[in-house]
């Protein structure tokens, strides 16, 4: 039976409703009570179809009347938008980048981030904060995915010897503890693997200084050059045995190299990457005793160049984080320095007409005024709270001098009079 264009309306939004279209829903809302009504018009269909006419004008009365009701006390409510509080603790941007990386590829122990510095011509660390293996959160230069198994008690391979090594590397509590250190070129695992990689060559950095001149020149030329591109190695990796590295005998000796091949971090591989505002080395170990060929797969060599790619666009990132944050921070010591210096200039200009002060010396205090005390708490206040906090101090400044200079206008006043009166002949005290 071919339904009316109002019970098609009908039937079609609430079949909407049921599959969770809200661009209906609203429409509906806006028509009022033809949302309500849809009950009235599918309960017509259904009386005139089973042939009780007799209690359709009843039914529908009432059911309009209570729809009218219903749509009187509908309520709109406002989306909520979830808003990310200053309380609220930032975004780790390396580790959580690190994390999503690494987390599909086949084999890997853990990875370093080195990054290279022009001026020294030495590789720096970059330390990396995550869960440790211990317990809270600490900062290492190394990110483990999974303990080798020389240093973990549930392997067979268990030795505790591994266990020791693994602990000074990763442990921060540890008093032994050995903290990466800047390394040069040659020297040391990363060392070792920088040099290995066509970016150190003095040609490879030559082409990349004239190709970077030749990008100023066509910038300043007024073109749009855009960023530069990624420069990365190329397509294949090449693992190397940190074991054969430590017995190499024109290897300078290395006490973190040493644990690294103690603690079972036996296999390496260095990815270099060269990206406006980064350029190092990326080092990922893989474990010794995975399936070579599952390792080596296409796809595998595939995300972790492109993984070594993302997580120094996140390195790059760190320093301009810093800096922001730090200005975030300071944002409120500097409003609190603005009013401080708004008030002194106010109690400056007012000096002559408040009452002269005390000579009485006996109590001043010796230690730390109110303004430094607050200062200092404004440290680890956010920046909603200190601006409240700095509203509500400039108001009840106003307040205070509204008042002072009502009571001096009272005052100046009172003696004027009874200078009057004494140059009238009267008695004026």
């Amino acid at each position: 039976m071919d339904l009316s264009p109002t019970l098609r309306f009908s039937s079609r939004s609430q079949r909407s409703r049921e599959e969770g279209d809200f661009s209906l829903g609203q429409m509906n809302w806006l028509l009022g009570s033809r949302t309500t009504t849809r009950t009235s018009f599918t309960s017509l269909y259904s009386y005139g179809s089973n042939g009780n006419n007799h209690n359709l004008n009843s039914n529908s009365s009432d059911e309009r009347l209570n729809s009218r009701r219903r749509s009187s006390s509908l309520k709109f409510v406002e989306p909520s938008i979830e808003i990310q509080s200053a309380a609220e603790q930032p975004i780790d941007v390396l580790s959580q980048s690190i994390k999503s990386c690494i987390e599909n590829v086949f084999g890997l122990y853990g990875i370093e981030v080195w990054r290279f510095d022009d001026e020294t011509g030495k590789l720096f660390n970059v330390a990396i904060s995550q869960q440790s293996v211990e317990s809270g959160r600490s900062e290492c230069g190394m990110h483990i995915k999974r303990i080798p198994q020389e240093a973990d008690h549930e392997s067979p391979s268990y030795s505790p010897e591994a266990r020791d090594a693994f602990e000074r590397l990763a442990y921060t509590s540890r008093i032994d503890y050995l903290a990466p250190e800047p390394v040069e070129s040659g020297c040391s695992l990363a060392g070792a693997l920088w040099s290995e990689t066509p970016t150190s060559n003095f040609l490879e950095a030559f082409s990349n200084r004239v190709s970077s001149i030749g990008y100023t020149i066509h910038k300043r030329a007024g073109f749009l050059a855009g960023l530069q591109p990624i420069q990365s190695a190329d397509e294949s990796i090449s693992w190397r045995d940190v074991g054969e590295l430590v017995k190499d005998p024109n290897q300078p000796y290395d006490a973190r190299l040493q644990l690294l091949s103690k603690a079972g971090f036996k296999l390496a591989a260095g990815i270099p990457v060269d990206i406006p505002g980064f350029r190092g080395i990326i080092i990922f170990f893989a474990n010794p005793y995975s399936d070579r060929r599952k390792l080596c797969l296409d796809n595998n060599a595939q995300l972790i160049l492109r993984s070594a790619c993302y997580i120094a666009a996140a390195a790059a990132l760190l320093v301009p984080m810093k800096i922001a944050s730090d200005i975030k921070n300071n944002q409120s010591i500097e409003n609190w320095r603005r009013l401080r210096l708004k008030i002194l200039a106010i109690v400056r200009f007012q000096k002559p007409l408040l009452v002269r002060r005390s000579r009485v010396t006996s109590n001043l205090r010796t230690g730390k005024g109110s303004f430094v005390l607050t200062l200092e708490r404004m440290k680890s206040m956010t920046r909603e709270k200190s601006f409240k906090i700095l509203s509500n101090a400039a108001t009840e400044s106003r307040r205070k001098i509204a008042t002072a200079m009502v009571d001096i206008q009272h005052a100046a006043k009172a003696r004027c009079m009874k200078w009057l009166t004494k140059l009238k002949g009267g008695n004026a005290r």
